[in-house]
Parts: structure tokens; C-alpha cells; sequence
């Protein structure tokens, strides 16, 4: 009787989640799944060494109920990305990963890369990046620069703000908004420096691919990259689209960034779930919500 009970439970939640891995993943018993059958290790209070999908050790946040309880589950965070890199990166290629989080990515990239590629990775919350850079010590690997600071079309100081809960959804506040924020509140934050992609990587060349995750800061990055994306007419570009909700709660205009990419005259291509590859206008980024983008110049 039990059992049935627990069962039906279980049926009747799972119909209230879209996605019904994310609410299995969110079940009392994935702990256990967690420790005894994933093998993952207490690092401290709120971190934990996990395995990814390619035998590389990660360490993730094991508060975080979304990148990081998804890695700690299956060893891989958007696995349809991870078959676009996999198609487009070769061995010796360059690429500069912007929002690494706990390197979920990062660590792949690396691989696929070789000791002849290169990898310049920045994470600007130092509650993360802390972890990211021991995941490299673990793994041994020297291909991978880390920069933990954040990018925007200007430098300044500012807070990163989070909640544990998801810790890369994240966000940096704006110049205006740092001036007037309560240093004592009890939002989790971090004071960090803001500067641009062309001061970081000023003398930078040969990029072959971009990726950015910014929660809906990829405009402001890219404006200040101007002279490094003019430096690179032939570099991929694979963003997030934060979808248009999350770009009015962060009071910024999505129509910016769909032009810029009009105006760059780039393929723009939807990832889709299985990882295929799907060419639309930047005119439809106007009415679409969340998606993965691979921009790709024309030639």
C-alpha cells in the first residue's frame, strides 16, 4: 500500500515538471544515487568531486539545484552543446569561454583542444572560480587560462549576485545599481571587477570559437570586444539566448543583441535539443524565449 501510495506520489508531482529528469533529480533518494553509485566526494560543506561524462573530476556545488545536481546525476550540463563542440573543435583551435561556472564545459573543452589548443576561460564569482581552478589542478590540465573577473562594453566595480539554489543563473549589477547596493544584505554577493574583452585580450589572436553564457549580458560583452571580433572574422560564436522575460527582468533590450548579429552578418543557427543544427533569421530572435545559438560568419 505504501508503495503504491509512493508511486502515485511520484506520477502525480512528475506531471507538474515539464521536465520530468529535472524532478527526479530533485528526489530525497538521488543522494544516495549520488554517493554510492556516482562515487562522488564531500569537498566541504558545499562542494562535492563528481565525475563527467568523459572521466574528467569536477567539483560542483552540492546545494545547486540546477547545472551542478544535473552534473552530479548524469556528468554532463546541455548535452546538445556538447555535441556542437565536439563537432566543431579539432585539436591545436583556441577558444575563450565566457560565464565557465564550475567548468562543466570547460574541462570538455579542454580535452578536445589537446596540449596544442587553448582554453581562456572567465568566472568572475570567486565562490566558483575557486573551485573551477581546483578542478583544473585534478585534472592536470595546462591548455586552460583562467580569468576571474567579468566582462561587460565597460570597466567598473560591482557585486556578482546569486542564491545557491542556482548559482549560475547569477548576475552582475550594473554600474548605477552597484552604487546604491547594500553591502550588508543578506543576498548572497561578491564585490568583483568588471572590465572588457578588449582589455583582457588585447593581445589575444587566432580564436576559433566564442562561448558565452551571461544571462542575458551577451550584448554588453560583445560591445566591448569590438576590436578583438573585428580581429577575428572567421571566429564561431556560441551564445545563449536568455529569452526575452529574462531580459526585461534585467531592464535590457533584447533587440540590441538581435541586430548586432544582423548586422555582423552572421548564419545564425538554433541548437536544438538532439544537437541538430537549425538555421532561422536573427529577425526570429525578436519572439523567441531561451535557446542555444552557434553563429557562424559568412564567408
Amino acid at each position: 500500500m505504501i508503495i503504491a501510495v509512493s508511486a502515485l506520489t511520484i506520477a502525480l508531482c512528475a506531471i507538474f515538471y515539464k521536465d520530468v529528469r529535472h524532478f527526479l533529480y530533485h528526489l530525497p533518494i538521488m543522494d544516495y544515487y549520488f554517493k554510492y553509485v556516482r562515487k562522488e566526494k564531500k569537498v566541504d560543506d558545499h562542494h562535492v568531486e563528481t565525475t563527467l561524462f568523459n572521466g574528467y573530476k569536477i567539483i560542483v556545488n552540492s546545494d545547486d539545484g540546477c547545472v551542478c545536481r544535473r552534473v552530479r546525476g548524469l556528468g554532463i550540463w546541455k548535452a546538445h552543446e556538447v555535441k556542437v563542440l565536439k563537432d566543431i573543435l579539432k585539436t591545436g583551435m583556441r577558444v575563450v569561454e565566457i560565464g565557465a561556472n564550475y567548468g562543466t564545459h570547460t574541462l570538455y573543452i579542454s580535452e578536445l583542444v589537446g596540449p596544442t589548443g587553448q582554453v581562456i576561460a572567465f568566472e568572475c564569482n570567486p565562490f566558483v572560480s575557486s573551485k573551477l581552478k581546483k578542478s583544473l589542478e585534478i585534472n592536470n590540465i595546462t591548455n586552460c587560462i583562467l580569468k576571474e573577473v567579468a566582462v561587460s562594453d565597460h570597466a567598473y566595480d560591482t557585486f556578482i549576485v546569486y542564491n545557491l539554489d542556482n548559482i549560475g543563473g547569477g548576475y552582475i549589477l550594473s554600474e548605477e545599481d552597484a552604487k546604491t547596493f547594500d553591502e550588508k544584505s543578506s543576498t548572497l554577493h561578491h564585490k568583483i571587477l568588471v572590465t572588457t574583452l578588449d582589455t583582457e585580450l588585447k593581445d589575444v589572436h587566432d580564436i576559433d570559437l566564442l562561448k558565452i553564457d551571461a544571462e542575458g549580458s551577451e550584448y554588453l560583452i560583445l560591445q566591448g570586444g569590438k576590436n578583438f571580433i573585428q580581429r577575428h572574422p572567421k571566429m564561431k560564436i556560441m551564445m545563449e539566448w536568455a529569452g526575452i522575460q529574462c531580459f526585461k527582468n534585467r531592464n535590457l533590450d533584447h533587440k540590441r543583441l538581435a541586430n548586432w548579429i544582423k548586422d555582423h552578418h552572421f548564419k545564425v543557427y538554433d541548437i536544438l535539443d538532439n544537437g541538430d543544427l537549425k538555421l532561422i533569421e536573427a529577425s526570429d530572435l525578436l519572439t523567441k524565449e531561451f535557446s542555444d545559438l552557434l553563429l557562424v560568419p559568412v564567408e
